[in-house]
């Protein structure tokens, strides 16, 4: 098991967002992106009790900061990904 050695506390809604950061592919794929992480976003919030906003708002700061981060560290086309996905769940 995974342990963060300098973890903190934070929003909840925090955790959850980092969860669904990823599915780069599968949101590209997807005919509408958005209605579909809000649908995973709104089981999260049934199955945890964390407000869906939260975790959505969480998790699109989450996936343009870790493209942001991949492209600097010289992971361009990973980073990519990430800013694509995110780009797609603006519209």
């Amino acid at each position: 098991m995974f342990i963060d050695p300098d973890g903190f506390l934070c929003d909840r809604g925090y955790d959850l967002g980092v969860v669904i950061r990823g599915w780069h592919d599968v949101l590209l794929a997807s005919d509408d992106s958005v209605a579909r992480l809000r649908a995973y976003v709104n089981r999260l919030a049934v199955a945890t009790g964390v407000d869906d906003q939260a975790t959505w708002e969480w998790g699109f700061v989450e996936r343009v900061s870790t493209g942001l981060y991949l492209h600097w560290k010289g992971h361009e086309r990973e980073g990519r990904s990430y800013l694509d996905s995110g780009e797609a769940l603006l519209a």
